[in-house]
Order: C-alpha cells, then structure tokens, then sequence
C-alpha cells in the first residue's frame, strides 16, 4: 500500500501533466499518428500472410519503415523487434 504521501505526490505529477496543453497536443497528434502506422503495419503484415510478398521482402519493408516512418511504437533499430 502506498502512503498518502506518495499518492499526492503523484496526484500533482499527474495534474500537472493534464494542466500542460502543448503536451496534451503533443500527445494528442502523437496518438494519431500511432492509429495510423497500426493501420499501416497491419496492411503490411496482411500481404504477408496472404502471400503477396515473400519474407525478406516483408522484413526488408518492416526494417525500413520502422527506422523512419513508423518510430512511433518505439520498434526501431537493432535495439528493437528488428534484432
């Protein structure tokens, strides 16, 4: 269990995390930008599986566009799925 004052703590964090606009718009355009790499990534990936394309293309393209395009999950480079 947390203490009370550990919870306050945090409490302000939090709202002054919610009172910041530029971060909640920051955030905001950041979240559309991950529904629209998900829907990209998933068109990707279904080409795959209905094999319009063979697997190194498929890890070809994935590796490319995480690097650049899709940063937005964090995936890129050899620290990431790509290793």
């Amino acid at each position: 269990m947390l203490s009370r004052d550990v919870i306050e703590s945090w409490q302000g964090y939090c709202d002054k995390f919610f009172a910041d606009k530029s971060l909640m718009d920051f955030y905001s355009e950041y979240d559309k930008r991950r529904i629209e790499v998900r829907s990209e990534i998933l068109e990707l990936l279904h080409s795959y599986l209905n094999q319009q394309m063979e697997t190194q293309e498929f890890r070809q393209t994935f590796d490319a566009k995480s690097r650049t395009e899709w940063t937005v999950f964090g995936i890129k480079g050899p620290s990431g799925a790509m290793s």
